[in-house]
């Protein structure tokens, strides 16, 4: 069994990232060490970016998961970095984690309504300012889609 750092609600992730409603698309997040998250994101139906897309067979937007994964990703690096016994903690203190790169997008299969997203990421390169890393979004045993990711700080 993989231990677990932290647990973190809304409102945990809130205080990391500067993400709100209606972009705060992670509804809890899970720590397990400082290269490794979990999250998820309940689609509810309700969501403004699904008016449109698509009426009647409502479809989560590619680039809607993508943001899922980078978000898991920011909350990732910035929870490591608030200890100040962290080597970037100084670094990054005052700095927005932003979305910088995504390659080797690939989306398997659609997410939608009633679809609870389980997000996942592993950090594969952390210079500071840069980070890069793998992540995958599911529901239940099925592949949504998957990505390398790059967070920068500004």
């Amino acid at each position: 069994m993989t231990d677990v750092l932290a647990r973190l609600n809304r409102t945990h992730i809130e205080a990391l990232i500067p993400h709100r409603a209606p972009m705060l698309l992670l509804d809890q997040v899970t720590i397990l060490n400082d290269l490794e998250a979990t999250g998820s994101y309940f689609v509810t139906g309700d969501e403004f970016f699904l008016q449109g897309h698509f009426p009647g067979n409502p479809i989560v937007p590619g680039n809607i998961v993508n943001e899922m994964m980078a978000q898991l990703g920011a909350v990732l690096l910035c929870y490591q970095s608030s200890f100040a016994e962290s080597p970037f903690h100084k670094l990054r203190a005052g700095k927005a984690p932003i979305l910088a790169g995504l390659d080797q997008v690939q989306y398997k299969s659609p997410a939608k309504p009633g679809d609870r997203l389980t997000l996942q990421i592993q950090i594969t390169k952390d210079a500071g300012l840069v980070a890069t890393g793998k992540a995958t979004a599911t529901v239940g045993d099925r592949l949504i889609a998957s990505l390398l990711i790059t967070v920068a700080f500004l």
